[in-house]
């Protein structure tokens, strides 16, 4: 790629973007419906759109949203010195994770975290790119319909091609920012087009860019053993093109949440305009009119109150009865909105329950959830698992830190794998409820307890260590200590103002308080035994000293 110029970027990314057509069209319909776009219109006639896309779609991406998560290395087989050193290495990828989330939550797509997991769920597919520097990881989340992958046979990516649009400002500012060529002129008007392609070659990876007919940057081959952009489908079929044939394959290897239910969707909310329309005919009979001239009735004043019809004699107005509604209807309805659950999530996942619900069916429920997201829990910790990865390799090779701590002395790769936990409300105090049937001594850690339900709280040992001292501030013992020691004082400070009186009745009243909290207390008498010692099995001489102190 020699000579390249700017219109052989575009033909490339171009070629690319219209091999994923078909993937084009199969989002945009999965799309519409988390829209709950309405293509039942009529005119001057009821339509219905079930809410069920949108509100499953809002529950799988805060379900699949991490409350905790880590990044643990995979130090099998490694030394003890350097596996603990290996947790410097995880400790700094979470950093890095926390960085992100901090760096973006003000923007407008929010954290990477959040768009990649909405994404992910629209689309069926994830992109995100990531290169490491010396001030951390450079990590951005792309629209996936941007990105147009090209794979090899074994399934490893070989070329991606990227078009977006800018502003002509912010484009002028990036070519500045990140060195590229500059155009003769600045880019003027309102758009351009911003063409991007990577591929391997035998010498690395290679990118090159063109803004519009501008050549932004040519082909430039980076110091990297891998495209530095992560792109694979997510929750689709297995095809690659072998069974259907053709392009249509490529609509269906990453398949967004709703795919399963678009069918089954349409025709519930045919159903429910069909209903709709009905009840509204039902309740609107039609009239007959068995006059001598037309018009008698008028549409604008049938259902005024207190409206007044005058007939001729031998005349007659009646209504057309109408036939009920089909009981099938409802039977019918509700069949279709059990075919939606079993593809996105039962009511009772949503709270809505009109009975009791037995521990055997949450749990049938809570699996039914985790299946439903399995694929996009996996596509999220595969995807921040090899980016966590890539980088760590990236950055020993070109020498980068650590934020300043080298990486372990080792020929080893250093692999990381993002790890969480799908959290289902319920689920965890049903499987404890679960585990005390099958034992009843079954128990656990309060630093697991306060991970799990209370994630707010910071320290656990710091919470139990609160929750003692509040324990023992609250024990009547320690009550009568405080009040003793504060009679002892106020009686000190009556004899310091010369007020021996009130002295006197305090010691008497701190002496009453510690009588009835300790028992008695008489300097002569003798200590009590301990039990199951008899008086007569002591030492002569020590009988002698208690029958001394008896006497």
């Amino acid at each position: 790629m020699s000579h390249v110029n700017a219109m052989d970027i575009q033909r490339e990314v171009n070629t690319l973007a219209r091999s994923w057509w078909t993937r084009e069209v199969a989002v945009k319909q999965w799309y519409r419906m988390i829209q709950l776009f309405n293509d039942l219109k009529q005119p001057n006639m009821e339509s219905v759109i079930s809410s069920d896309p949108r509100t499953g779609f809002n529950m799988a991406k805060w379900l699949l949203t991490p409350r905790t998560s880590a990044f643990v290395a995979d130090t099998t087989g490694m030394s003890e010195d350097l596996g603990r050193a290996m947790g410097d290495v995880e400790s700094y990828s979470d950093q890095q994770l926390v960085r992100m989330k901090r760096k973006r939550r003000t923007s407008l797509w929010g954290s990477p975290m959040e768009r990649l997991i909405g994404m992910m769920l629209a689309t069926g597919w994830y992109a995100v790119s990531s290169v490491p520097t010396e001030n951390g990881w450079h990590t951005e989340v792309w629209n996936p319909m941007q990105v147009y992958p090209e794979y090899s046979s074994d399934g490893a990516l070989i070329k991606v091609g990227r078009k977006y649009t800018l502003t002509s400002g912010e484009a002028n500012i990036q070519i500045v920012l990140r060195g590229w060529n500059r155009p003769t002129l600045p880019f003027s008007g309102k758009f351009v087009t911003v063409f991007s392609l990577w591929r391997m070659t035998l010498f690395g990876a290679e990118h090159a860019v063109a803004i519009s007919n501008h050549l932004a940057k040519p082909p430039t081959v980076h110091p990297m053993g891998h495209i530095p952009i992560f792109t694979a489908p997510v929750g689709g079929l297995p095809d690659d093109g072998s069974i259907v044939g053709g392009e249509e394959w490529k609509a269906e290897i990453g398949q967004s949440l709703m795919a399963p239910i678009k069918d089954v969707q349409k025709n519930y909310d045919k159903m429910l305009t069909f209903l709709q329309q009905l009840v509204r005919d039902t309740a609107n009979p039609r009239w007959i009119e068995r006059v001598k001239q037309a018009g008698k009735l008028k549409p604008e004043r049938l259902f005024q109150r207190g409206a007044i019809f005058s007939v001729e004699p031998d005349e007659d107005i009646h209504p057309m009865a109408t036939p009920p509604l089909p009981p099938e209807s409802q039977s019918h309805l509700f069949t279709l909105h059990n075919q939606t659950q079993r593809g996105l999530f039962s009511d009772i996942s949503f709270g809505n329950i009109t009975q009791q619900v037995s521990g055997f069916l949450m749990s049938q429920v809570t699996s039914s959830s985790k299946q439903t997201l399995n694929p996009f829990h996996e596509g999220v910790k595969n995807v921040w698992g090899e980016v966590a990865t890539k980088n760590v390799e990236l950055m020993r090779r070109l020498g980068i830190t650590m934020g300043g701590v080298a990486f372990p002395q080792t020929d080893r790769d250093m692999d990381l794998d993002f790890m969480y936990d799908v959290e289902i409300p319920g689920d965890f105090i049903q499987r404890v409820s679960a585990a005390r049937v099958a034992n009843p001594m079954f128990r656990l850690a309060t630093v697991t307890l306060h991970d799990v339900l209370f994630p707010e709280v910071q320290n656990s040992l710091v919470e139990q260590q609160r929750i003692r001292a509040e324990d023992a501030t609250n024990n009547p013992v320690f009550q009568q200590v405080l009040l003793m020691r504060e009679l002892a004082r106020g009686a000190r400070e009556a004899r310091d103002n010369n007020d021996e009186e009130m002295a006197q009745w305090l010691d008497r009243a701190a002496g009453m308080v510690e009588e009835q909290s300790f028992g008695p207390s008489d300097p002569g008498s003798a200590p009590d035994l301990p039990p199951g010692v008899r008086p007569e099995a002591l030492p002569p001489e020590v009988q002698e000293v208690l029958a001394g102190r008896e006497g």
